[in-house]
């Protein structure tokens, strides 16, 4: 478990209804979501540092903690897509923001 009293709290949480949830087309395990996390935790310093760079840095070593980030911060795909439109001023469409969550991988092509 993390070290912190919110990872401590969550992750009771997750464990308890995460793991029992019906598991559609396209459900991430949570072996594969807790590693994104991992990245995203340690490429922030333990979000003590969360910058373009040090998320970035997560994302293209583990892309799918960009869902992750997403999920914590409580976006759906729309949302994702409309937040990110109005800060970058590029057309998102909501299949656009959908399909990361299908296949995050996608997102190393878009290293710079």
């Amino acid at each position: 478990m993390g070290g912190t009293r919110w990872e401590a709290t969550t992750g009771m949480h997750t464990n308890s209804t995460y793991l029992v949830m019906p598991r559609g087309k396209g459900f991430v395990d949570f072996p594969v979501c807790e590693e994104g996390y991992e990245a995203l935790k340690g490429a922030t310093g333990a979000f003590r540092t969360v910058t373009p760079n040090t998320v970035a840095s997560a994302v293209y070593d583990k892309p799918i903690s960009l869902i992750g980030l997403r999920g914590m911060l409580s976006f759906t795909p729309p949302e994702w897509a409309h937040f990110a439109a109005l800060h970058t001023r590029v057309e998102i469409t909501h299949e656009a923001a959908r399909s990361v969550d299908r296949s995050p991988k996608e997102l190393r092509r878009c290293r710079p």
